[in-house]
This record gives C-alpha cells, sequence and structure tokens, in this order.
C-alpha cells in the first residue's frame, strides 16, 4: 500500500496544485473535451507528468490519425525514469498507442486491465473510467457488444456513474449493444434509439463537442433505419460540419457512407457518389483498411445493386472479402483475443482478492492495535483525573486545615482580649476600691489636721500632718507600682505565647518550641500585648505562607533589650525580588508595631531554607 501511495503522490502530483489538475484533466479526458483538457495540461508544473499527460492526450484526441506526432510524444514518454511511479498513466497509454498504430488488440486489454486494477485498487473513479471507455471502444467496433465480457465493462463504467458525461457513454453505449445483438429485438432499439434523441435534445449544452457527435451519430442511424430520411441527411450533414480535427474523421467517414446510400435511395447518383468517394478522404493512419472494406462494402450494397450494376457490385464485395481475410478480420481473431483477456482479468482478480486478504489482516491489526491504544489512553486519562481528584482533595484539606487554624488564633486572640478587658477591669475596680477604702479615708483624715492647723498651729499637729501626706504618697506609689506590674498579671507575656504555641501544635501539621532566656522581670502591660501581638501575626503568617513543620520562640532579655527571634523549616522566600517599600506577607504591619515600640526588625530568608525574624525592643 505504501507503494501505491508514492504512486498517486508522484504521478498525479509533482505538488498539491499538479494533483488537482491532473484530476480536471482526466475529468476532460472522460468528458472528450479535449481543448479543455489541453489548457489544464499548461497548469502541469512536474516535467514527468506533463510528458505523460501530454503522450496520453494526444493519443485520446487523434484515434490514430496523426503517427507522427504520435509517436514523437510515446517514444518520449517511454523514455522517462519514472515510468514505475507514473505506471497506471503509462500503461493506458502504451495500450492506445499499440491499439490505433500497431493493432494490437490483446496488448491493449492486457495493459488497460492493468490500469484498471491499479486505479480500483487506488480508489480512483476517474482514472477507471479512463481505462473502462477505451475498453468498451474496442468491442463496439469489433462488433462484440453481446458478449459478456462487454456487459461487464459496461455494469463497471455504470456503477461508478456520477456525471452527465458519463451518462452520456452509458446512453450510446446502451443503443450500439441493442442496435447489433443476436436477439435483435425492434422494439428495444427503437426505444434506446429515442432515448438518446431525448437525451441529445435535454443535454446538448453541457456536452462537449467528443461528446455531442456520437450522440449525433446514433440519432442520425435511428432516423435512417426507421426511414425517416430528411431527418437522418440533418444529423449526418451536421456531424460534416464539425473542424477538421483527427476525433472527428472517422464520425464524417460514416457520415458520407450513409449520406451516399441515403442519396441513392432518393435517386440522387451524382450526389450519392460525390459523398462516397469524399469518404475516403477520412481514411486514418490506424484502420484505413478496416474503413476501405467498409466503403467497398457500401459500394457494393448501397450504390451499385440499388442501381442494378451487378458486375460492379460483385466486383466490390469480393475486394471487401479478400481484404478482409488478408488482414485477419475474421471471428477466430477476436475468440483468441476475448480467451486472452479472460485469462488476464481472471489472474488480476486472483491477485486482487489475495491483495484484499493481505489489506484486511493489516487493517484488523491496526483496529487491534488502535483498540489497545485507546485503551490505554482510557486508563492513562481515568489515573490522570483519579490523581488530580486526590490533588484537589488533598489541597481543600490543607484548606480546611488553615481555615482552622485561622479559626484558633482569632479565637485565641478574643480570649486574649477578653482576658485583658477582665483584667482592665478587674484593675480599674481594685484601684477605685483603694481609693475609696484606703486613700479616700487617708485624705479626710489629712484634711482635718489641715482644719486644727487653722484653729491652732501646734508643732505635733504639723508633724503628724507630714507623716500622713508621705503615707498617702506611699500609698499612691504602691498602687503606680502594681499598676506597672502589667494588665496580664495573671498570666503574663511568656504564659501567653506558651499556651498559643500549645493551641497550634495540637493541630498536629505544627511543632513550635518556646525558649526564654533572663525574662526575670515583666514588662508593661501594652508592651507585652504589642509583643503578644506580633507573635500571632507571624505564627498566621507561617501558617499561610511557609508550609513550614517546626517553629522555634525563644525570647532573650538583656540588660536594656528584649531579643526575640522567630524562626522556620518552610519554604523562605528571595529577599532581594520584594518589590521597595512592600515587604508582602503581613510583615508591614509588624514592622509598624515594632517602630512604634522604638525597636528594630530584621528579615533573613532564603528559598527552601526556611525563615529568621529578629526584633530588638528596647525596655527601661
Amino acid at each position: 500500500m505504501i507503494r501505491y501511495f508514492l504512486l498517486i503522490i508522484v504521478l498525479l502530483a509533482g505538488s498539491s496544485s499538479d494533483k488537482v489538475f491532473s484530476q480536471e484533466i482526466t475529468d476532460e479526458l472522460v468528458s472528450l473535451d479535449f481543448w479543455k483538457a489541453g489548457s489544464k495540461l499548461e497548469n502541469i508544473k512536474h516535467k514527468t507528468s506533463h510528458i505523460y499527460w501530454k503522450a496520453l492526450l494526444s493519443l485520446t484526441a487523434n484515434r490514430g490519425n496523426a503517427r507522427k506526432q504520435d509517436s514523437v510524444l510515446y517514444q518520449k514518454a517511454a523514455k522517462q525514469k519514472s515510468l514505475e511511479l507514473h505506471q497506471d498513466l503509462w500503461q493506458i497509454t502504451d495500450a492506445l498507442y499499440h491499439y490505433y498504430y500497431k493493432n494490437d488488440n490483446p496488448k491493449l486489454l492486457q495493459l488497460l486491465n492493468n490500469a484498471l486494477y491499479t486505479a480500483r485498487e487506488k480508489n480512483d473513479v476517474n482514472l477507471q473510467k479512463l481505462c473502462l471507455i477505451p475498453i468498451l471502444e474496442y468491442y463496439s467496433k469489433n462488433y462484440s457488444l453481446n458478449s459478456k465480457h462487454f456487459n461487464k465493462y459496461f455494469d463497471q463504467l455504470k456503477s461508478i456513474s456520477n456525471s452527465i458525461h458519463d451518462q452520456a457513454h452509458l446512453t450510446i453505449l446502451e443503443n450500439l449493444r441493442e442496435g447489433r445483438s443476436a436477439e435483435w429485438d425492434p422494439a428495444l432499439f427503437y426505444q434506446t434509439g429515442l432515448n438518446n434523441i431525448t437525451f441529445y435534445e435535454s443535454h446538448s449544452q453541457q456536452l462537449s463537442n467528443g461528446m455531442k457527435v456520437q450522440l449525433e451519430m446514433n440519432i442520425a442511424s435511428h432516423y435512417r433505419v426507421n426511414e425517416q430520411l430528411d431527418s437522418a441527411l440533418y444529423y449526418y450533414k451536421k456531424i460534416l460540419k464539425y473542424p477538421e480535427r483527427p476525433f472527428f474523421a472517422e464520425y464524417k467517414f460514416i457520415s458520407c457512407l450513409d449520406i451516399g446510400a441515403i442519396e441513392v435511395l432518393k435517386k440522387n447518383i451524382f450526389s450519392a457518389s460525390k459523398y462516397f468517394d469524399s469518404s475516403l478522404t477520412y481514411l486514418s493512419q490506424n484502420d484505413s483498411v478496416k474503413k476501405i472494406i467498409d466503403y467497398y462494402r457500401f459500394k457494393s450494397n448501397y450504390f451499385y445493386e440499388p442501381l442494378e450494376i451487378y458486375d460492379s457490385a460483385y466486383l466490390f464485395t469480393e475486394k471487401a472479402f479478400l481484404l478482409k481475410r488478408k488482414h485477419g478480420y475474421a471471428e477466430n481473431s477476436r475468440r483468441i483475443t476475448e480467451l486472452f483477456e479472460e485469462l488476464n482479468v481472471a489472474e488480476k482478480e486472483k491477485q486482487l482478492l489475495e491483495e484484499q486478504q493481505k489489506a484486511k489482516q493489516s487493517r484488523n491489526l491496526l483496529i487491534g492495535s488502535l483498540a489497545l491504544l485507546l485503551l490505554g489512553a482510557t486508563i492513562a486519562i481515568l489515573l490522570q483525573k483519579n490523581t488530580s481528584k486526590k490533588r484537589v482533595l488533598a489541597e481543600q484539606q490543607r484548606e480546611i486545615q488553615r481555615q482552622k487554624v485561622e479559626t484558633l488564633l482569632k479565637e485565641q486572640e478574643l480570649a486574649s482580649i477578653d482576658a485583658m478587658i477582665e483584667g482592665q477591669e478587674k484593675e480599674r475596680q481594685r484601684v477605685a476600691n483603694e481609693l475609696h477604702d484606703d486613700l479616700g479615708s487617708l485624705m479626710a483624715t489629712i484634711k482635718l489636721y489641715f482644719e486644727n492647723l487653722k484653729k491652732e498651729k501646734s508643732e505635733a499637729i504639723l508633724i503628724k500632718t507630714n507623716d500622713l501626706l508621705d503615707e498617702a504618697y506611699q500609698k499612691i506609689r504602691t498602687m503606680a507600682h502594681a499598676k506597672n506590674s502589667g494588665v496580664m498579671a495573671s498570666q503574663g507575656l511568656l504564659p501567653a505565647v506558651e499556651k498559643l504555641a500549645d493551641n497550634l501544635s495540637k493541630t498536629g501539621d505544627l511543632d513550635i518550641q518556646v525558649n526564654e532566656y533572663g525574662m526575670v522581670d515583666r514588662l508593661e502591660n501594652s508592651i507585652e500585648l504589642t509583643i503578644f501581638r506580633i507573635i500571632q501575626e507571624l505564627m498566621t503568617n507561617i501558617i499561610r505562607h511557609a508550609e513550614a513543620t517546626e517553629v522555634m520562640i525563644q525570647f532573650t532579655q538583656h540588660e536594656n533589650t528584649l531579643n526575640i527571634m522567630v524562626e522556620d523549616n518552610g519554604r523562605g522566600f528571595d529577599i532581594q525580588a520584594m518589590k521597595p517599600g512592600k515587604n508582602g506577607m503581613g510583615l508591614s504591619s509588624i514592622e509598624k508595631r515594632i517602630e512604634h515600640l522604638e525597636g528594630s526588625f530584621t528579615v533573613d530568608s532564603i528559598p527552601k531554607k526556611g525563615t529568621s525574624i529578629i526584633i530588638d525592643i528596647p525596655i527601661t
């Protein structure tokens, strides 16, 4: 199949455009429009294809009436090095050359059947027609229209007929077959003749001259057989008006003979003699002997015999008989040709059957391979979908886990805020109680001493008043110290961070360690609360962005500085790639909090190796 695939490519196209033009040329040859075929031949760019098409076009158009021209083109085509690549085209060309110029009927049938076999294998319908038409022409010229071979090829052409020109060929051949049938049926022959007339009148404007002349010949014969002589003369003379081209010579030869016979019936002897003699001007090089035989036969049967010139009638009959016998136009010659063809066709059909079986096996193997490939592709797609589904589920699970952590952080933050508010409320209550119960009564006592000093300036009262003021000052100082010990007195910064770490670690996705060095004194409540908020926001960033599994939070208190280090083993990031002024990932708000505490903030991160954040906050 690869070989024939290459044949199609090289034969019908030196390029994609050559392939299109080759198909168009084939269409025109089938429709017998040789002028259009010649104009489209000039579009073939591939040199070798052009040579083969030109030779075939010349043989088809000249029909054996231009030996010198056809021989030159035939020899040129035969010398090409790509005979194998143009095999089917060459076989048709070779067959027509041997038929027209060498009277080699067996080779004609052999080569055309080989080309027909190739055309069928390539499923090239137009090429099949190009083979079938000359085969049917051979049988029609050799009076074998009733043979089983003619009927077989006729049915093949009918089965692939798909144009008005195909229908014209079939109409013409069907009329010829019925006219020469061994079981001649006048009614059927008359009907096929009418079919020719009807078809011609309906479609003549769509047909080429090559197709019209054949229909006109059939119509003229129909009228002559049915003794409608004027109508017959009209069509015969119409045929004589076609251009003087080789293709029309055969039809003009027959028209002259038939016009001569009709003129005899009309008693126009001089005109009849002129047309009989004119027929000899249309003798062709390939079948001049056969036409001379027809000329002798017509001159005897339709000229001398009706005029009762019997000696001349006998003489011309004898000439026809001797010439026919001499050149082997006997029935046994045709039968040998048909037997030879039958053997060749049987062999080709056997070969075609073998090829079809091999093609079927190859097709089954291909179908099996495609089925396995489809099964493999289906499995791969299902696996891909399953993997994608698992990935989506994992992402959903991570999102759920992240949302849980965020919820936990928010709950922790709310709990811290509630604790702070509750502590502040208790602190205010305690301060109010101390001011009312303790400091209030002391201040009332001092007021009484001042009232007594107004009345009596006593050294003892003055000393006592001064002692009471010192006591009041000391109480106020004690209350201020208690305030500075922090609102988070019940918890403190470090326990709050440890509790946050413990809650986050309970999720199972993150292990948080909290370490402290030198954290002896408590800080002012607002500082502890700000630091706790910073730690919370750093934990949120780690959970959202770092994809870490371990975190270490370390507090180190120096004399006047609190150092906080937060490290994770997450994916890290490229600090240099961050846009200036845009720290991203929540670091901006953290930096602002630290600036508010007059501290410093350092980030150290390497992609895929984690992140370290160092915070230094001054304390007094």
